[in-house]
């Protein structure tokens, strides 16, 4: 029976480590147009107003906040 195992890791994990610097994260979110279109313009002057004051930026993460 074939292991779980990929290049002498588990499910092909890798063994480099990438922690996250100390600081605070935010998390993105995701601005929309009144057409329900991703509105690019904003989610830039965010990610630029963010990463100036030094924040750093979570992708695809959540901010809690309900639907």
């Amino acid at each position: 029976m074939p292991s779980a195992q990929t290049n002498g890791h588990t499910n092909g994990s890798s063994s480099t480590s990438r922690p996250f610097n100390n600081g605070v994260y935010t998390p993105l979110i995701t601005a929309m147009t009144d057409d329900e279109q991703v509105d690019l313009e904003a989610v830039k002057k965010q990610v630029v107003r963010l990463a100036d004051s030094g924040m750093g930026i979570v992708l695809l993460g959540t901010n809690g906040e309900g639907m």
